[in-house]
């Protein structure tokens, strides 16, 4: 189980030209030990393959602690097969 003690959304938008190119949402749990993007929903935890890794580059750049894949284990976060 995740201990949440601080939960916060943050939303990313990326602009290339001025046409929107993605839209990330993630939550960053555990008192900022760990940055995860959201699943397609409570049901379906698949986060899609894009979200992963840019998720995972921003943790990683934030944080430095590398904790992203022992949290996105814990919440039991898969990355979508499409």
């Amino acid at each position: 189980m995740i201990l949440i003690r601080m939960l916060r959304y943050v939303l990313w938008i990326y602009f290339f030209y001025n046409i929107l190119i993605k839209r990330i949402t993630y939550v960053v749990v555990d008192g900022g030990r760990a940055k995860l993007p959201l699943p397609k929903s409570a049901q379906d935890l698949s986060v899609d393959i894009v979200e992963y890794k840019i998720v995972k580059l921003i943790d990683r750049m934030v944080s430095g602690e590398g904790n992203f894949e022992k949290y996105f284990n814990i919440a039991k976060l898969q990355i979508a097969e499409d």
